[in-house]
């Protein structure tokens, strides 16, 4: 056999293995561009300019984030940081592309202003709000409801929030971060990461974290440049974790965490308010009622202790969600914190007019948006009296 029948035949074994994993590297970025709300990041990459914004768990809607805030570098206005990039994105609403701005500090909306009376919202992803465009942010729209100006200033409101954040990496991103800018009142909105800060995922994100030598190269080389790679090695790692042991938030964590937030903040001039967070199950959900926070507790560890209990993700996750809203809302109510809740007002739309607010657990299409706004705003309004 000829040197050249045999590198014809090596390409022919080999061509239908090429076009296999093509395929399913395209079915990959597909997947990941539309679980992302059209982030053409997940498409382009390693081509694209601006780079990806947070990262996301496909599967139950839960953050999982890489890197630091404080890795922005800022060039020609243009940010750099792949946590927080400046991008375009589908608006169903405008039926348009539409821009997704931070600003230097990876904050959205308002610019901080040191004339102005800033607000700032503090939280998770559904602060930060990545998958809305700028005319679209729960904080953006809130600026409808609250006056134009306060005590003689102009009021801006700021987003502040971050992909994966719960109570320890709030407190943190308060202390190392927000608090040099002297804001004059912050809005806490938290809760569906607390699961995360003490889980699988933080458990999963070390173990890749940890490749060394030629594997960490070749990893770096791949991770999110193929988004097949990705999702392979993430799943494994995810599949390779017992999930039961983490079914149930640490509740003396998050007072401890949750309590550290209230102290710093209120030890300084800015107002605080805490205000519940909005997901999309109902009152009574999973046989329990959910805005009682002993039944929940008690409904999450019946789930496991079940050994035949097969996991839910989502009730899980929507679980410990509530778990910790209504830990927080308790808190706060015991401790006199200023305290706005929601919960009620989202109950009452009905779960058919709900569900058309929330693009999964607790992330809000527009018109969710528009009502959280509207729903908060209301009752923040007083605070400016």
């Amino acid at each position: 056999m000829s040197k050249f029948s045999s590198i014809k035949r090596a390409v022919l074994l080999l061509l239908p293995v090429v076009v296999l994993l093509l395929l399913a590297e395209g079915v990959c970025r597909i997947k990941f561009y539309f679980a992302h709300n059209r982030d053409s990041f997940y498409l382009t990459t390693p081509f694209n300019v601006q780079g990806k914004q947070n990262v996301q768990n496909t599967n139950t809607g839960v953050d999982v984030y890489e890197g630091k805030t404080s890795d922005v570098v800022k060039t020609e206005n243009v940010l750099t940081n792949k946590e927080c990039s400046n991008s375009k994105l589908f608006s169903k609403f405008y039926n348009k592309e539409m821009d997704v701005t931070h600003d230097e500090n990876c904050f959205r909306g308002d610019r901080v202003d040191s004339n102005a009376y800033k607000v700032f919202i503090v939280g998770d992803s559904t602060v930060e709000d990545s998958r809305a465009v700028d005319k679209e942010t729960f904080a953006h729209l809130l600026k409808a409801y609250l006056p134009e100006q306060y005590q003689n200033k102009r009021v801006t409101i700021t987003s502040a929030g971050r992909g994966a954040y719960g109570s320890a990496s709030t407190f943190e991103h308060y202390e190392g971060k927000l608090k040099k800018f002297n804001p004059d009142m912050i809005v806490v909105y938290i809760g569906w990461n607390e699961q995360v800060e003490e889980s699988q995922f933080v458990e999963a994100d070390g173990a890749i974290a940890s490749f060394s030598g030629k594997i960490a190269q070749l990893h770096q080389r791949f991770h999110y440049k193929s988004m097949l790679y990705t999702y392979l090695v993430e799943k494994y790692h995810f599949a390779s974790i017992d999930e039961r042991k983490y079914l149930v938030i640490d509740l003396k964590r998050l007072q401890h965490n949750f309590s550290k937030i209230v102290e710093a903040i209120s030890k300084s001039k800015t107002k605080l308010v805490v205000v519940s967070q909005l997901s999309v199950i109902p009152r009574y959900y999973s046989g329990v009622d959910t805005f009682d926070t002993a039944a929940v507790e008690e409904r999450l560890r019946l789930l496991q202790s079940d050994k035949n209990y097969k996991i839910d993700a989502f009730e899980v996750l929507a679980l410990n969600q509530r778990l910790a809203v209504v830990f927080m809302r308790d808190y706060c109510l015991k401790n006199k914190v200023p305290y706005i809740n929601l919960l009620a007002d989202a109950e009452a739309v009905g779960d058919e007019q709900r569900k058309t607010f929330f693009q999964d657990l607790a992330h809000t299409f527009p018109e969710g948006n528009r009502f959280l706004s509207k729903s908060l705003g209301e009752k923040l309004r007083p605070f400016f009296n």
